[in-house]
């Protein structure tokens, strides 16, 4: 795993709305003002949503006062509704405000993965945070 991104899995989110999904992916990390990422979250998905299809989601945002990549990853078995899709995998990832492109390698590895039934089916069954880690890294 790249020594720059910070990583964090919620292998069941407690969620039952998206907002409140989201709410628990951005509390999942720290040092970061979660109200402050929270708003930036927010107001990406207000643009368009961040679903990529196949029961996926993908929120991001560029944050102030990070320096590497952080993503939190969650689960939720039942699914969530959001704009429409029954959305079971979300995948949030933080960018440092002043990153160059190398956000785009991270966000494009990782959509081909989940692009990929057998790899989504894998972090659906994964029994442990790094078997869900595995797939995605």
């Amino acid at each position: 795993m790249n020594k720059n991104v910070l990583v964090s899995v919620i292998p069941e989110l407690k969620a039952h709305c998206w907002e409140e999904a989201l709410e628990e992916l951005v509390s999942s990390f720290s040092a970061v003002n979660k109200a402050a990422v929270l708003d930036a979250i927010m107001k990406r998905e207000a643009e368009g949503s961040t679903a990529i299809g196949s029961s996926i989601v993908i929120p991001h945002a560029r944050i102030d006062g990070i320096s590497e990549l952080h993503v939190s990853i969650g689960r939720s078995s039942g699914g969530i509704m959001m704009g429409g899709d029954l959305v079971h995998i979300f995948l949030m990832v933080l960018i440092p405000h002043d990153a160059a492109a190398s956000h785009i390698d991270f966000l494009s590895a990782a959509v081909r993965v989940l692009s990929n039934p057998s790899d989504r089916e894998r972090i659906m069954e994964a029994a442990t945070d790094n078997e869900i880690l595995e797939v995605l890294f």
